[in-house]
């Protein structure tokens, strides 16, 4: 994450986990400035994974490829209300 934080052009990052029997999955999702950013990070084919050369420590299975999205919402929780659950 840290090399995340220190990428021009990227604004953010969330890393999702999901159990899965004896494995869990990772979910990366970066918010960067522009499409152009993300070139600039991953090269001109921005649809291929990039990969840091400790990933293959940790991971099992390397995508080829990735998928970009654009926010069409994004809710702000009120943090002011307690909520009971």
């Amino acid at each position: 994450m840290k090399d995340y934080a220190r990428t021009p052009g990227n604004t953010g990052a969330t890393i999702l986990t999901r159990d899965d029997g004896n494995n869990t999955e990772f979910l990366v999702v970066s918010y960067w400035e522009s499409m152009d950013a993300i070139k600039k990070f991953a090269g001109d084919d921005a649809s291929k994974a990039k990969y840091y050369p400790k990933d293959t420590e940790f991971l099992l299975e390397l995508e080829a490829s990735v998928k970009h999205y654009r926010i069409a919402f994004k809710l702000k929780a009120d943090t002011s209300r307690s909520w009971a659950g």
